[in-house]
């Protein structure tokens, strides 16, 4: 979701209509991308890739203080909209933090009852911040 974006052409809307200073910031030269084109690259992202990097990059910027213990919740949710092959809801297990709500992972999980065994799985990235 892009500045609450919900679809490829509001996406496109909002990137057509952003300033140049907004879209250098995010690193666009030129002008903002078309609907196709940022529909062909979001479906070609490896999701679980882009996931695990994001989550990293979030714990590398939470600040943490190394005298406290850090308390990181583990929360099931399944996704409104989203459906799977089969046409069933997915569920996502999140790993995120407690006090800020920083989400330093997910992963899929088949039903909501799989919850549990997944945790046992379950693998956040450690930095030196203290996670």
């Amino acid at each position: 979701m892009v500045a609450g974006s919900r679809s490829f052409v509001a996406i496109a809307e909002w990137a057509a209509a952003a300033t140049p200073h907004a879209l250098d910031k995010l690193g666009i030269p030129g002008r903002g991308a078309s609907e196709s084109t940022i529909r062909r690259t979001l479906q070609r992202l490896d999701a679980d890739g882009l996931d695990v990097i994001l989550g990293a990059w979030a714990a590398l910027h939470h600040d943490v203080d190394p005298e406290q213990m850090q308390v990181i919740a583990l929360d099931g949710i399944t996704l409104r909209g989203a459906r799977g092959p089969d046409g069933r809801g997915r569920h996502l297990l999140a790993a995120l933090t407690h006090d800020t709500t920083i989400v330093l992972g997910q992963r899929d999980v088949d039903r909501k009852t799989d919850e549990i065994p997944c945790c046992q799985s379950f693998s956040i990235p450690l930095t030196s911040s203290g996670y």
